[in-house]
Protein backbone atom coordinates (compact mmCIF):
# COMPACT_ATOMS: atom_id res chain seq x y z
CA UNK A 1 0.00 0.00 0.00
CA UNK A 2 1.26 3.61 -0.35
CA UNK A 3 -0.43 5.09 2.47
CA UNK A 4 1.68 2.47 4.37
CA UNK A 5 4.69 4.29 3.61
CA UNK A 6 4.30 7.35 4.85
CA UNK A 7 2.89 6.01 8.32
CA UNK A 8 6.31 4.23 8.69
CA UNK A 9 7.95 7.13 8.07
CA UNK A 10 6.04 9.13 10.57
CA UNK A 11 6.53 6.73 13.14
CA UNK A 12 10.20 6.60 12.59
CA UNK A 13 10.11 10.53 13.14
CA UNK A 14 8.01 10.50 16.03
CA UNK A 15 10.46 7.90 17.55
CA UNK A 16 13.27 10.13 16.59
CA UNK A 17 11.84 13.04 18.77
CA UNK A 18 12.84 13.84 22.38
CA UNK A 19 10.24 13.55 24.62
CA UNK A 20 9.59 17.58 25.10
CA UNK A 21 9.51 17.94 21.13
CA UNK A 22 6.93 15.12 21.06
CA UNK A 23 4.68 16.92 23.61
CA UNK A 24 4.84 19.57 22.34
CA UNK A 25 4.46 18.37 18.35
CA UNK A 26 1.61 16.31 19.93
CA UNK A 27 -0.29 19.63 21.28
CA UNK A 28 -0.13 21.43 17.97
CA UNK A 29 -1.72 18.35 16.27
CA UNK A 30 -4.78 18.15 18.66
CA UNK A 31 -5.61 21.71 18.54
CA UNK A 32 -4.78 21.99 15.22
CA UNK A 33 -8.02 18.67 14.84
CA UNK A 34 -10.26 20.65 17.28
CA UNK A 35 -9.63 23.58 15.37
CA UNK A 36 -10.75 22.05 11.89
CA UNK A 37 -13.57 19.93 13.68
CA UNK A 38 -14.74 23.11 15.49
CA UNK A 39 -14.76 25.02 12.37
CA UNK A 40 -16.94 22.30 10.33
CA UNK A 41 -19.67 22.41 13.84
CA UNK A 42 -19.62 26.12 13.11
CA UNK A 43 -20.78 26.10 9.96
CA UNK A 44 -23.34 23.00 10.16
CA UNK A 45 -24.75 24.69 13.42
CA UNK A 46 -28.12 25.68 12.52
CA UNK A 47 -29.50 29.61 11.88
CA UNK A 48 -32.72 30.43 13.22
CA UNK A 49 -35.37 31.49 10.23
CA UNK A 50 -37.87 34.31 12.20
CA UNK A 51 -39.76 36.56 10.03
CA UNK A 52 -38.96 39.85 10.06
CA UNK A 53 -42.15 41.27 12.27
CA UNK A 54 -40.78 39.14 15.19
CA UNK A 55 -37.87 41.18 15.72
CA UNK A 56 -35.64 38.59 16.61
CA UNK A 57 -32.55 37.57 14.65
CA UNK A 58 -31.33 33.97 13.47
CA UNK A 59 -27.29 33.01 14.57
CA UNK A 60 -27.27 33.09 18.14
CA UNK A 61 -26.29 29.87 18.55
CA UNK A 62 -23.91 29.66 15.75
CA UNK A 63 -22.52 33.04 17.17
CA UNK A 64 -22.09 31.24 20.36
CA UNK A 65 -19.47 28.96 19.57
CA UNK A 66 -16.27 31.10 21.04
CA UNK A 67 -14.85 31.37 24.64
CA UNK A 68 -14.38 34.36 26.15
CA UNK A 69 -15.18 36.74 23.51
CA UNK A 70 -11.98 34.97 21.15
CA UNK A 71 -12.96 32.15 19.11
CA UNK A 72 -12.05 28.84 18.93
CA UNK A 73 -11.07 28.51 15.24
CA UNK A 74 -9.54 29.76 12.59
CA UNK A 75 -11.53 32.15 10.21
CA UNK A 76 -11.42 30.24 6.84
Amino acid sequence: MAGTNGLKELEQQLKALQNSEREAFMEACTKELAARLLGKVIKRTPVGDYPNSSGKKGGTLRRGWTAGGRCLCRQA
